[in-house]
């Protein structure tokens, strides 16, 4: 896997915890061990974040003990909708 790091100052970072705020929800970021697909697109250049609802619990039975609360997708969703929504303006877009 390719490494998948994205400054704390990008773009999309500062919206997506904006808007994670804008919902109750903390801003905060987190450093994980894993990149899944995002490391090959950080490695072509396009600033790629991992942002999911959902609580990690490594070393634990996926089937018995990962479950992802209602509220968790609901903010989740309206982060991004609230993201895509300001992105979708010409103007908005920002540069990468």
């Amino acid at each position: 896997m390719l490494p998948a790091q994205v400054p704390a100052d990008s773009a999309v970072v500062t919206a997506l915890l904006r808007h994670l705020e804008a919902v109750g929800r903390p801003a905060q970021t987190m450093v994980s061990r894993n990149t899944f697909d995002a490391g090959y697109a950080c490695a072509r250049g396009i600033p790629t974040v991992m942002f999911g609802p959902g609580r990690r619990s490594f070393g634990s039975d996926v089937v018995t003990d990962e479950v992802v609360a209602l509220d968790d997708c609901w903010d989740a969703a309206r982060a991004l909708a609230g993201l895509i929504s300001d992105w979708c303006e010409p103007e908005a877009v920002p540069e990468t």
